[in-house]
C-alpha cells in the first residue's frame, strides 16, 4: 500500500527539521540551494509545503524526475553515489481537496515498482497520521514526483526539481478565541484582617471572656494592647512595740 508505515516502525517524532538521522546514528542536514528554476531543491522546504494543484511547469518537473528513475535505481543498487551519500525521493499522497508530497530516505530498492525507506518529515493532513519523521514506509514508484542525491554534507548534488511543488490545500483557519467574561461589578469589598485589630465576631456570638481569682470577668485583650502583669498584693503589718 502506498505510503503506509512498515511493521516495526520506531515511535513517531512530531518535530520538524531539515536534519534526518540515519539508522547508524549519523545525522545529515540538507542544505538549502539557490532558488533558480533549474537549481536542485532542498528537503528543508518539504515540511509544511502547501498550495494549489501543480501547473504545467511543475508537471514538467515531475515528468523529468520520473524519466530518470531507472538510472537512479541503477546508481543506487551499484553504489554509484558520493561517499556517505544518500538517495531521497518525494512521493505524492492524495488527501481530501489535494495532495501532500513528503520526502523519504531510500534504504532498499529491491523491486522496480517499490522502494523502502524512512520518512524525513511529518504529513499535515489527519488522514496521513502514519507519515511521521523517522517511521519506515513503503513507497510506490508511480507516486514519486521528485528525487535527489545528497552528499555527506547534506548538499543536493543531483535532482530536486520540486521546490515549487506545493500541492496540499491551505490549512483551515482557526476560530478566534472566545472573549473572557467581564469581571463582576458592585461586589462588596473583602475585609482584610490585620494582627493589630481583633477579628469581628459573627452575629449572635458574644466576646470571649476569662475569669481570674478574686476578680470579675475580664475581656480578652487584643494583640495590640500590652498585657498587664498580675501580682498578689502584700500588706505590711507593723509588729514593733512602743
Amino acid at each position: 500500500m502506498v505510503g503506509t508505515a512498515a511493521p516495526g516502525s520506531p515511535p513517531a517524532s512530531r518535530s520538524r527539521s531539515d536534519r534526518f538521522a540515519l539508522p547508524d546514528g549519523a545525522t545529515v542536514m540538507v542544505r538549502p540551494t539557490s532558488r533558480s528554476a533549474d537549481a536542485p531543491a532542498s528537503t528543508g522546504d518539504a515540511p509544511g509545503a502547501r498550495s494549489a494543484d501543480p501547473d504545467s511547469t511543475t508537471a514538467a518537473a515531475v515528468v523529468r524526475a520520473r524519466g530518470q528513475l531507472g538510472q537512479l535505481r541503477l546508481r543506487f543498487l551499484q553504489g554509484e553515489l558520493p561517499p556517505l551519500g544518500h538517495v531521497i525521493v518525494r512521493h505524492r499522497l492524495a488527501i481530501p481537496g489535494g495532495s501532500e508530497a513528503p520526502w523519504v530516505l531510500a534504504r532498499s530498492w529491491r523491486t522496480r515498482a517499490r522502494l523502502e525507506g524512512r520518512c524525513l518529515n511529518d504529513a499535515v493532513h489527519p488522514s496521513l497520521a502514519h507519515i511521521r519523521m523517522g517511521r519506515a514506509v513503503v513507497v510506490d514508484v508511480d507516486q514519486v514526483v521528485d528525487w535527489a542525491i545528497v552528499d555527506a554534507c547534506g548538499s543536493v548534488i543531483d535532482g530536486g526539481w520540486s521546490r515549487d511543488l506545493r500541492w496540499a490545500p491551505p490549512a483551515p483557519e482557526q476560530p478566534p478565541p472566545a472573549p473572557r467574561p467581564p469581571l463582576p461589578t458592585g461586589a462588596p469589598p473583602r475585609t482584610r484582617l490585620t494582627t493589630g485589630a481583633p477579628a469581628p465576631n459573627p452575629p449572635g456570638r458574644q466576646a470571649v471572656t476569662r475569669r481570674t481569682a478574686g476578680h470579675g470577668p475580664v475581656a480578652a485583650p487584643t494583640l495590640s494592647e500590652p498585657q498587664p502583669v498580675m501580682r498578689p498584693s502584700l500588706s505590711v503589718v507593723d509588729t514593733s512595740t512602743d
